[in-house]
């Protein structure tokens, strides 16, 4: 009976000896990308949730907005802090999130941020003054 080491040594095995050792060390690797790209990717709806808690405190609405937007490049989350007891704090926080969720639907990439924000801002403010009918907000009276 052969023993391993002469198995080894036999030139004709040669061939089929490295097949094996190429399978052992490649297998673990091409497992490990599988499960990889199995794994879901950031924006494809991956079963996380995005959650939320509002305390109204001594006020007896709440103004703060807020929303979330998964897209396939990202995801946005924008909070507006409309402040209670000004003229139009509602009005502007709400606008402010509509604008810049519609903003982000409409893209098919995510470009630069800054210049995504800056832009979102300028119309989300113009938004604002519109719905305001360019009065600025200010105390209840």
């Amino acid at each position: 009976m052969n023993t391993l080491k002469q198995l080894l040594d036999d030139s004709a095995l040669t061939p089929y000896w490295m097949i094996v050792v190429w399978i052992l060390l490649i297998w673990p690797l091409i497992m490990f990308r599988h499960r990889i790209q199995k794994m879901p990717k950031a924006g494809t709806g991956s079963g996380d949730g995005i959650g939320n808690g509002q305390t109204i405190g001594a006020r007896e609405e709440q103004d703060d907005y807020f929303a979330t937007v998964n897209m396939p490049f990202g995801l946005l989350a924008v909070l507006a802090d409309g402040i209670s007891g000004l003229s139009g704090g509602r009005v502007a926080s709400t606008a402010a999130v509509h604008t810049f969720v519609k903003e982000f639907r409409e893209l098919e990439r995510f470009p630069d941020p800054p210049e995504f924000f800056g832009d979102a801002a300028m119309n989300a403010n113009g938004e604002i003054m519109n719905q305001l009918h360019g009065v600025q907000g200010g105390p209840r009276w």
